[in-house]
């Protein structure tokens, strides 16, 4: 499983960051499920 740390929550949105590959998205925060919660950091 890939795990995720949250780096940082703008105004509307906050980066997720990829453990495995050290790839960063951007996500609107109403997209950030409990899925996320789950596997955040």
């Amino acid at each position: 499983m890939n795990r995720f740390r949250l780096e940082g929550t703008g105004k509307n949105s906050t980066t997720l960051r990829c453990l495995n590959c050290q790839t960063a998205v951007e996500i609107p925060l109403n997209e950030l499920s409990s899925l996320y919660y789950h596997y955040a950091c």
